[in-house]
């Protein structure tokens, strides 16, 4: 039961350090401050997830070359299996490296493997040890009661933001149905803006679609009720939209773009 304790705080522990690192490269990326994460709290449990699968099945690779390539696979492997199970679950997109170079359907790419290979020769030959160290000094009673509060904290947060993530898919849906009615109304409209917006410019795109929204407010499928749930935005929606800025849906995109734009449209203009 101890040793259980000790991989749930590395677990824990890795993931609020790959939380940091995903902030921190997201805000400069973006110059912006972003929470990024899935969950409320400062973790990224894909993160810690990959370090305690690293440390179980890789600890004990000696040589940095083969600890590297076996690193770069496995977390390959795992982060292809949570891009599929987010997206059939939540039927949404978080990431696509659908741009890069050298990727595999738009869920893993080989500058990321590169890196979570390094990542994984760092992790087992020099912070894992410190680590290890650190965590034997805490003691036993302290490392139940702090693992068992821990665990209760990440599961609320899980709960609770699979709900209204759920909830939030539900709101889509129900846009996403009112926009179906429209374009199957205005159907020949509608296929000549799929079929300009594939080879248009990202200006001519933008004004596509705003024409597209104007028609779409003019139409007898822009009910109060639609209006209300594209201009009224929860805690959480603001969150997700904020922090994945490319989060793709698979069912419900053209929803999810006209919630964007509200949103959006909400903010104050940036500082150049």
């Amino acid at each position: 039961m101890l040793i259980v304790c000790r991989f749930f705080l590395w677990l824990v522990f890795y993931s609020f350090g790959g939380w940091v690192y995903e902030s921190i490269l997201c805000s400069v990326t973006e110059k912006r401050w972003v929470n990024r994460g899935f969950l409320y709290g400062p973790l990224c449990p894909i993160y810690g997830a990959g370090a305690v699968l690293i440390l179980l099945t890789l600890g004990r690779i000696r040589s940095p070359i083969v600890l590297f390539l076996a690193g770069m696979s496995l977390t390959s492997l795992l982060e292809y299996l949570v891009s599929w199970m987010l997206e059939k679950i939540f039927h949404a997109r978080w990431w696509d490296y659908s741009q890069m170079r050298f990727q595999l359907n738009g869920r893993i790419c080989l500058l990321g493997a590169v890196v979570f290979g390094l990542f994984a020769v760092t992790l087992v030959k020099w912070i894992h040890p410190v680590v290890y160290a650190a965590t034997l000094r805490i003691p036993v009673e302290w490392t139940y009661a702090v693992s068992a509060m821990l665990f209760a904290g990440l599961m609320t947060d899980t709960a609770i933001t699979v709900a209204r993530m759920l909830k939030m898919n539900d709101k889509l849906r129900e846009i996403q149905n009112a926009l179906n009615g429209f374009f199957e109304d205005s159907r020949e409209k509608a296929r000549g803006l799929r079929e300009t917006m594939a080879g248009a410019s990202m200006e001519r795109v933008r004004a596509i679609r705003e024409n597209l929204l104007e028609n779409f407010e003019a139409s007898r499928f822009y009910s109060e009720r639609i209006r209300n749930l594209l201009q009224r935005h929860t805690i959480q929606e603001r969150r997700f939209l904020k922090t994945f800025p490319r989060m793709r849906s698979v069912r419900y995109n053209e929803a999810l773009q006209k919630l964007r734009e509200t949103f959006e449209h909400r903010l104050p203009p940036r500082n150049p």
